[in-house]
């Protein structure tokens, strides 16, 4: 299972013409749980064996990012960029 939490703050750099450039910073929070199981069954010489194999992980980020969202703004038609780097 992965999932995560974000909280962020923003602050508008520029905005001109139906573009705009908003800087922001916040903290960020990842969880990743996974296993995976392996079942083998088989028969030699007469005896039956059986061999079970299990692995689990669980992994959590928490720390801070900062980013730039960039709008521009057309008519009806609005593009919106994001890009965000964690750093933890």
């Amino acid at each position: 299972t992965l999932w995560g939490l974000e909280a962020n703050v923003t602050s508008g750099l520029t905005e001109n013409d139906g573009f705009r450039l908003t800087g922001l910073a916040g903290f960020r929070f990842l969880n990743l749980d996974d296993a995976v199981t392996i079942d083998d069954r088989f028969v030699t010489f007469g005896n039956r064996v059986g061999i079970q194999d299990s692995f689990r992980t669980a992994n959590r980020f928490y720390g801070g990012q900062v980013g730039l969202e960039a709008g521009l703004q057309r008519g009806a038609f609005t593009l919106d960029l994001r890009g965000k780097l964690g750093l933890g």
